[in-house]
């Protein structure tokens, strides 16, 4: 695997746990109330850009059918938002940052925010295929 290849894989969930960290820092989670929602949906945004730049780099040539991504991105999302809220509770635990952890419903809505963002890179995905594929179907 290329140098570049790894980083473009890396670079999203990196910036994302950057950016968390700031504003962990900046109080950002406890002023805006929503804003715990927009890094959930980031973070599933950025695993999933990162999972399908791995499998394309493994499986350069495969033409799987759209279900077989939307399966299991959202497979690696999920997984991704599990490690995710196990480390939030741990540093909960350990009381290092403010609460994380609100309730169970805040932990769900955690969950669902990465999968739509996961779902979003999905989608946007699915359609670039099309249109790349219609694309070279009208080219003579």
């Amino acid at each position: 695997m290329k140098s570049t290849t790894a980083l473009k894989i890396i670079a999203s969930p990196l910036l994302v746990l950057i950016i968390s960290d700031i504003a962990v820092r900046m109080n950002l989670y406890e002023r805006y109330e929503l804003f715990d929602v927009g890094m959930h949906t980031l973070g599933g945004v950025s695993i999933a850009v990162s999972w399908m730049v791995f499998e394309q780099a493994l499986f350069p040539k495969s033409d799987r059918p759209w279900w077989y991504g939307l399966i299991v991105t959202l497979g690696i999302v999920a997984l991704a938002a599990t490690v995710w809220e196990f480390y939030e509770f741990i540093l909960d635990q350990r009381e290092m940052v403010a609460w994380r952890q609100l309730s169970l419903a805040d932990t769900m809505g955690d969950y669902a925010a990465g999968l739509i963002g996961g779902l979003f890179v999905v989608g946007w995905s699915c359609v670039k295929r099309e249109y790349s594929h219609e694309k070279a179907r009208s080219r003579p």
